[in-house]
């Protein structure tokens, strides 16, 4: 029992991660019908970032976060500029955005590898290095700052979404583009904010990633692609479905990690992706409907 409870607490953690990752991509879906591929690369900028500035320059960590965060706002937004600051959500030009995105992440990739070299990088946790231990499970204190971000991430969201003008703005926008601009919402500068949150998210993803995992130039195509499946499989265009599919994904791997072994860990997973979609094509949370109006 003791090793199932420490392989599910390795498993939560991972997932939450992965979590955050779908949470970002879903956030610039719903609003642009762009699925943003350059999301990881945001994070593995932002852990490395974060580890020059404290590990190398002696930055404070939580001034270092900030900064990197910040950056990771603004970039977000150049990004829309660049990507999709022309192209109509409903216009046929919606691959090529996303084909820009690609880019942007080859971009960003050769230059964390220009910047950082391929050495494996890692940072201190949060809080310490000892872990808790209750009832012969240890958990990492990484691991409750982990979940914790998560949850005052989607408290956050929730808050923006619904208690503010702009959040309203985001909802209108996904629903209905064309009717949220006939009653005055600017839907490029929403589309540009959802960019830069998105961009924040992701960065955020990368820093608490980084006292659990080492973290080199190219850990974003294994975030990727994890936070892709989590966000189809909880519902692409559903926060709450990204959430439960990044923690149905790490689970899903550390089990299959514990109990057979790491080599099996993408063919479950993508096994359970194909399962997932052939049951419900829209994800578990979604439906295909939903999908189809933001596609």
């Amino acid at each position: 029992m003791e090793r199932l409870l420490q392989t599910l607490v390795g498993g939560v953690t991972a997932g939450a991660v992965y979590a955050i990752v779908a949470v970002s991509l879903t956030l610039v879906f719903n609003v642009s019908g762009v699925l943003n591929l350059s999301t990881a690369e945001f994070a593995v900028l932002a852990a490395l970032g974060t580890i020059a500035l404290y590990s190398g320059a002696h930055v404070n960590l939580v001034l270092s976060v900030l900064i990197v965060l910040a950056l990771a706002f603004v970039g977000g937004a150049i990004l829309h500029e660049v990507a999709a600051g022309r192209v109509s959500r409903k216009g046929p030009s919606l691959s090529v955005v996303m084909m820009i995105t690609l880019g942007m992440s080859l971009l960003l990739r050769g230059v964390a590898q220009l910047a950082w070299g391929t050495t494996v990088y890692s940072l201190r946790s949060f809080s310490g290095t000892r872990p808790v231990v209750v009832g012969g499970v240890a958990i990492p204190t990484q691991t409750f700052w982990v979940i914790g971000i998560v949850g005052l991430l989607s408290l956050g969201l929730w808050l923006f979404l619904t208690r503010t003008l702009m959040g309203k703005a985001f909802i209108s926008c996904t629903e209905n583009p064309a009717a949220a601009s006939l009653m005055g919402v600017d839907t490029k500068r929403v589309t540009r904010l959802t960019f830069a949150i998105g961009g924040l998210i992701a960065a955020l993803a990368g820093v608490v990633i980084a006292p659990i995992t080492f973290m080199t130039y190219d850990s974003g195509l294994s975030l990727l692609l994890n936070g892709f499946v989590a966000a189809a499989i909880g519902g692409l265009g559903k926060s709450t479905g990204a959430l439960v599919g990044g923690l149905f994904v790490g689970v899903a791997q550390a089990l299959v990690a514990g109990y057979l072994s790491t080599t099996y860990e993408p063919a479950i997973v993508l096994g359970a992706l194909l399962a997932v979609l052939i049951v419900r094509p829209g994800g578990l949370l979604g439906s295909s409907v939903d999908v189809a109006l933001r596609a």
